[in-house]
């Protein structure tokens, strides 16, 4: 490929780009080479490769010998990782009353990167309601976008609606910058209409570093041009045992497409 003067061999926590390729002859120290790749991210010393635990280091280190084996040249750092830095916060607990009457906790959501938000009556922010006939999604939606610190009242009606958005507005999530505060929005499923109320919601934040893996192999033609091979190579851990086997591989999701792109480099 004359034209192309770089190529990035990427191997990332976060993106999976697909290549298909025509079918060719390969060598039998091919074959190889692809069995002992697959077979070393896959294996259970790998412990699934969960990006948020130290069992993505050995993954981070086998891929980069590999890289350095092969002869790519380090892309970000000398030892060819790119780190970066998530935030996460997970709910710790939550607590709310209106005109005394406790809210029962799957009945409270929270969205926004508070770690400690403390509300009652004398608070500085807007009431507002999802009244019974709205359209929930829609109106709920709105609110999330809210630019001030926003308590939605949501009617009774709702609450199958209402307990499916908690599951998964509640979990864990990944955020963006947590210096830079966000307005707090709480939904509370309630047909009170509050004299006095008291919110307590707490979650912790927590900070990971994470790094993808890349290497270069530098072309001729074209310096400012790349062209970009990626597969993930991290995976989701050690989860609850099935029979007496409780890591998750991950052998097709995605140590396949990580050898696949070390073999493609080496190629």
């Amino acid at each position: 490929m004359n034209s192309i003067p770089k190529i990035i061999l990427s191997i990332s926590l976060l993106a999976l780009s697909a290549v298909s390729y025509g079918q060719q002859v390969i060598s039998e120290q091919e074959r190889q080479d692809v069995s002992r790749i697959l077979n070393t991210l896959a294996a259970d010393d790998m412990r699934g490769r969960s990006a948020l635990t130290k069992d993505i280091e050995p993954a981070a280190d086998f891929i980069a010998a590999e890289m350095k084996r092969i002869g790519l040249s380090p892309y970000a750092e000398q030892n060819y990782r790119q780190t970066f830095q998530l935030d996460k916060i997970s709910p710790v607990s939550k607590s709310a009353t209106i005109n005394k009457q406790l809210i029962p906790a799957d009945h409270v959501i929270s969205l926004g990167n508070h770690v400690d938000l403390q509300w009652d009556n004398r608070s500085s922010l807007t009431i507002v309601e999802i009244k019974s006939g709205d359209d929930f999604a829609k109106v709920f939606r709105e609110h999330s976008l809210a630019k001030e610190n926003t308590l939605v009242l949501v009617d009774p009606s709702f609450e199958s609606y209402f307990v499916r958005f908690g599951q998964m507005l509640n979990s864990p999530k990944f955020i963006e910058d947590p210096s830079k505060q966000k307005p707090s929005i709480v939904y509370l499923l309630t047909a009170e209409k509050p004299q006095t109320f008291q919110i307590h919601i707490e979650r912790k934040l927590q900070n990971f570093p994470l790094f993808n893996v890349a290497g270069i192999i530098p072309g001729k033609s074209k310096p400012n041009e790349y062209v970009i091979f990626s597969g993930h190579y991290d995976h989701i851990g050690i989860l609850k045992a099935v029979g007496q086997d409780s890591i998750a591989n991950g052998a097709d999701d995605d140590a396949s497409g990580v050898t696949a792109m070390l073999t493609l480099a080496d190629y």
